[in-house]
């Protein structure tokens, strides 16, 4: 399988229909994308961007039904509104707007998961931590020695309580290791791992993790990344720049 990564949104919509184009080129199977598609520097009350990023991610998934959706930190507040969590750039004016764009994103088929694995790469926000899933194990009473396989580690991730999504470590939360260079993943070995979360201004393949987040900005609004796509074959285990001449 060959699929188009598409990393953090952040309310830019225009982002859907560059990956839409890439899509029908040709050049991927299906999209994978990595969460944090809502809040950005100042738009907490810009009402008309979240309405229309839910819209775009509609027509999107409707127009590539196998696109996979991951669950972003950004994302994750809205839909645990009781729990009281809230990431920087969260909108308390949105909250009601956004239960009911969730509703519809939801009604539409898109259904936000905190971890997918396609052939041998795992994809998720920020990654698939080897202490995070330890932890995990030992909260549901894995024998000391278990061992975890992709099918464990899996349940484990998606099936988490709130609490635990939202250590530091967690695949919502992580930043494997200094310069994102993937100290600490979870079996690296055996399988890739792709993420956004970090803003990089290049994508970075270090140590099997692909960091593809270089679609966000700084507070002024400039560009810390190039915003180009990768495509990501889940055999290989390699990786390419998305062609968008």
């Amino acid at each position: 399988m060959r699929v188009l990564a598409i990393p953090d949104i952040h309310l830019k919509h225009e982002i859907f229909g560059r990956a839409e184009k890439i899509l029908e080129s040709g050049q991927a199977d299906f999209a994978v994308q990595l969460g944090d598609m809502f809040d950005d520097w100042d738009m907490q009350f810009a009402i008309a961007f979240y309405q229309r990023t839910a819209e775009r991610a509609i027509e999107f998934h409707k127009k590539f039904p196998n696109t996979l959706w991951c669950m972003g930190n950004h994302d994750f507040g809205y839909y645990k509104l009781e729990y009281g969590r809230r990431e920087t750039g969260h909108s308390k004016m949105m909250e009601q707007e956004m239960e009911k764009l969730l509703q519809e994103m939801r009604g539409a088929g898109i259904h936000q998961e905190i971890v997918y694995v396609v052939g041998q790469v795992i994809f998720s926000h920020a990654g698939v931590m080897d202490e995070w899933v330890e932890r995990q194990k030992h909260l549901v009473t894995y024998p000391a020695d278990g061992f975890v396989g992709i099918g464990d580690m899996l349940r484990l991730a998606n099936h988490t309580s709130p609490d635990e999504l939202w250590l530091e470590n967690s695949p919502i939360w992580a930043r494997p290791g200094r310069a994102q260079h993937g100290e600490g993943l979870w079996w690296p070995e055996r399988y890739m791992q792709v993420v956004g979360h970090t803003p990089m201004e290049d994508i970075i393949f270090d140590n099997n993790l692909l960091s593809t987040d270089v679609f966000s900005t700084y507070s002024n609004g400039a560009p810390i990344g190039n915003s180009r796509f990768a495509i990501v074959d889940t055999e290989k285990q390699s990786w390419e720049y998305a062609n968008e001449e």
